[in-house]
């Protein structure tokens, strides 16, 4: 899992949520960090297939 720094107003934040918002926060967070590296794999693939057909 990709590492984030949490600024103080989103931990305070997160403090706070009740269980049932801290799943569905941690559901989304999850989601992003997937998506973040489909973008990543994605890109990869394409600069390679740049470099085989210039």
């Amino acid at each position: 899992m990709a590492e984030v720094e949490a600024h103080d107003e989103v931990i305070e934040w997160l403090d706070g949520l009740n269980q049932s918002d801290w799943h569905r926060t941690s559901v989304v967070i999850d989601r992003l960090n997937n998506e973040r590296a489909e973008v990543d794999r994605a890109r990869k693939a394409a600069r390679n297939c740049a470099e085989k057909n210039p």
